[in-house]
């Protein structure tokens, strides 16, 4: 089972690379760095000084309560990896090689990212819980769960699943609970 699921990712992986380069060859006509609608034109003249992207997108309305906080989220964590996806489709158009393999590694964690937190999400609901979030990053991972309450078995369980799924350990991830 672990083979099968490491092939999946590796296959995941692999068309995010792929998916990355089309974009990269149909983007070639589009605004170049520098022009006034480029988002590249926030570095140095258009060209890249230091790629600094952090893939965390804003925290929902905490006031929000059960599903409407989920919904909220997902849609400003969707709308956000877009605005992401889109600034480094245009920086893949850097005349700079190495500014380029900096671009194309920000487009593969975010790949990855994505993948883990979409495993995490699903594997969690088929544990039984009614909906969840994960927020995956480089050191810590964080979970949202809707459920009333977590007994020690499921907050075990959730950690169990983190770990296999990100490698992150027990200490560095975070639970909250919505209700």
């Amino acid at each position: 089972m672990f083979r099968r699921r490491s092939l999946g990712l590796i296959v995941l992986v692999s068309t995010a690379v792929l998916l990355f380069f089309c974009l990269g060859l149909s983007h070639a006509n589009s605004p170049k760095p520098g022009d006034s609608t480029s988002p590249a034109k926030m570095f140095d003249g258009g060209g890249i000084s230091e790629i600094s992207i952090q893939f965390q997108p804003d925290q929902p309305d905490s006031s929000l309560s059960g599903e409407e906080y989920f919904v909220n989220y997902r849609l400003g964590r969707e709308r956000y990896r877009q605005e992401v996806k889109e600034m480094l489709a245009e920086l893949l158009n850097s005349s700079d090689l190495n500014d380029r393999e900096a671009v194309q590694t920000k487009w593969l964690e975010l790949s990855i990212k994505i993948a883990q937190e979409n495993e995490l999400e699903n594997l969690l609901k088929i544990k039984g819980f009614q909906d969840v979030i994960a927020n995956v990053n480089k050191d810590f991972v964080f979970i949202v769960v809707l459920t009333p309450g977590l007994t020690p078995y499921e907050i075990f369980s959730i950690q169990d699943t983190v770990n296999r799924v990100t490698g992150v350990s027990a200490d560095k991830i975070s639970l909250e609970i919505k209700k």
